[in-house]
């Protein structure tokens, strides 16, 4: 049992119809024969055929309308009528999308990040100059949001700016204060005609004792279990915490060359970037 061809009957032309708020809704039809084989096949035979359009397709030319009703009636022994009846989503006829300028929002985004030192610059330390490490803060970063309408929009970009860092100044911030952080793009239609609704998220950083430039580099203690010996040999950082010496039971301090500070309050934060860098301008908002 099955359908041996389905034939276009007629389409009609796309029409729309206003409510009295001016909400538009357009529809259109389309019908077909579809020719079965078994004089036994019913309507559910017909309508799983896949040259049958299904509920929730769009309609071949008027890609704003979906199928939303599908009648099938027999017309013969083995010939069966199929109705499609496509509309929009109602809508309401507002100036060009395409023309209106971007919009842009703020917003606040508040994040743990580690610290060394009190907000009086000193640093974190036990009465005994004991080092304390772990300690974390809220960093409030600004949130900016942007939204424009854009004719086309290519999923690829999303790669190209999703994660990546400013190079540019851009809204006023310097190269390396803005991060994107997420990107969203809607297919809208206006007068029938496609065109994108696109938002990209962006949080900018304010730079916590580094310069602009590296407000987004990751920062973290210069401090381990090995070190380097006055030999030059690197191997497991030794402490004098008693008459024997032993192997440190916990990171310690490190020096830009790799052996222990002398004072073991003071630690040395590193830095190093995570984030690519790409031209914000770039993106067309």
């Amino acid at each position: 049992m099955g359908v041996l061809h389905v034939d276009l009957l007629s389409e009609s032309s796309h029409s729309e119809q206003a409510d009295d708020e001016g909400w538009i809704e357009g529809s259109a039809e389309r019908n077909f024969h579809a020719v079965c084989d078994n004089v036994n096949d019913d309507e559910s035979i017909v309508k799983a055929d896949p040259r049958i359009p299904k509920i929730g397709d769009s309609h071949p030319t008027l890609g704003y309308l979906t199928a939303k009703d599908i009648g099938c009636k027999q017309a013969g022994l083995l010939v069966w009528k199929v109705s499609v009846k496509y509309e929009s989503a109602p809508y309401q006829e507002t100036t060009n999308p395409i023309l209106q300028p971007t919009q842009i929002n703020y917003f606040a985004v508040t994040s743990e990040e580690p610290i060394d030192e009190d907000v009086n610059g000193i640093p974190l330390c036990t009465t005994a100059g004991e080092a304390i490490t772990g300690i974390t803060r809220p960093i409030s970063d600004l949130g900016i949001r942007l939204a424009k309408n854009f004719i086309s929009f290519t999923p690829s970009s999303f790669y190209t700016f999703i994660d990546c860092v400013n190079s540019d100044t851009y809204l006023g911030f310097s190269p390396g204060v803005l991060r994107v952080v997420n990107i969203s793009a809607d297919k809208q239609f206006y007068n029938r005609q496609e065109y994108w609704a696109v938002q990209v998220e962006i949080h900018a950083r304010k730079p916590y004792r580094v310069p602009a430039s590296q407000a987004w580099y990751k920062r973290f203690l210069n401090a381990g279990y090995r070190a380097k010996f006055p030999s030059g040999l690197i191997g497991h950082a030794i402490e004098f915490d008693g008459p024997i010496p032993q192997p440190v039971r916990k990171p310690i301090q490190l020096a830009l060359d790799g052996t222990p500070l002398a004072d073991q309050t003071q630690g040395i934060w590193l830095t190093r970037p995570v984030f690519s860098t790409v031209a914000f301008s770039s993106m067309g908002f």
